[in-house]
């Protein structure tokens, strides 16, 4: 049976997405950028940037990763974080 959820403007997709990328990142995690959002038929494809931390006052011990994350009849179903880091200037 579908769970149809309470998701439905892009921000929400947003917001959403974060939320679910930070929570499956860690504790530590915080998304840094979207770079992309998609509407569908059915939902929103996101794609942005999440940074993991081993401790919040330690700049030097930083990744970050690209991850998607797929909203689908109104709820997050998918969110996928890429296993390499993002190497920044």
């Amino acid at each position: 049976t579908r769970r149809d959820g309470d998701i439905e403007s892009e921000d929400a997709a947003v917001d959403a997405c974060a939320q679910a990328t930070e929570a499956q990142a860690g504790d530590k995690a915080s998304v840094r950028d979207i770079t992309q959002v998609e509407r569908n038929d059915d939902g929103w494809d996101v794609e942005g940037i999440v940074e993991q931390r081993t401790e919040w006052r330690n700049n030097s011990d930083t990744e970050r990763r690209r991850f998607t994350c797929t909203v689908r009849y109104g709820a997050v179903q998918n969110v996928t974080i890429d296993t390499g880091a993002i190497a920044f200037n």
